[in-house]
């Protein structure tokens, strides 16, 4: 798990406060500090970043964001896909998607949900049907919400991976109270640390 200073934990709170104020001008700001900082290349802080652009409207920065990360993690080609069918831009998110499959990382719940979303936005059928072959191929579950209640009748099985994947569904549910209960139900109840991938899903719930 990757170390998370407190200095980072800072800025994603700031990330968040420009999140919720839409302030584009502000957020290029904070970008500029955080490149300044020597955070850039830092898992949490890019993926921060690339939503912040992307909740302020500005897809071309998130976009530029992405380009510059040389080692790519899972949730920062999620929120690249997101992005762009969010904003618009199915064909774009497809894109993305075949080009991630090519690469040695697996797409988790929350990358699915986003693709199968750009699917329905192009009216792509066969492309949605290909991808829910491959969900079942790759045992990824489609359902966000019983994904969530598999993992509370079973707390023995709670760790990183678990919590990473009840608080993907949280956000991409729109249950930001439930989220956040389980964030701080990691370390309160079951001795769990937080990692950068926790820290990710937080800021993505949030915003």
């Amino acid at each position: 798990m990757g170390y998370v200073s407190q200095d980072m934990v800072l800025f994603v709170k700031i990330i968040s406060s420009c999140v919720e104020s839409g302030n584009l001008l502000l957020a290029s700001s904070v970008h500029s500090l955080v490149l300044k900082s020597g955070f850039h290349g830092e898992a949490l802080i890019d993926n921060s970043v690339l939503n912040m652009y992307s909740k302020c409207g500005d897809i071309v920065s998130a976009r530029q964001v992405f380009e510059m990360v040389d080692e790519k993690c899972i949730f920062l080609w999620t929120s690249m896909i997101a992005a762009n069918t969010q904003h618009g831009y199915p064909a774009e998110a497809l894109d993305l998607f075949k080009s991630l499959l090519i690469t040695d990382l697996k797409p988790n719940e929350a990358t699915i949900a986003s693709i199968l979303s750009a699917c329905a936005d192009l009216g792509s059928l066969s492309i949605g049907n290909k991808i829910e072959h491959y969900v079942k191929l790759n045992g990824l579950a489609s359902n966000q919400q019983d994904l969530i209640f598999s993992h509370i009748t079973r707390p023995c099985s709670l760790d990183h991976v678990v919590f990473t994947s009840i608080l993907l569904a949280c956000s991409h549910s729109g249950l930001v109270e439930d989220g956040l209960k389980y964030f701080k139900s990691m370390k309160d109840n079951y001795g769990t640390e937080p990692g950068i991938e926790h820290y990710t899903c937080l800021v993505d719930l949030l915003g």
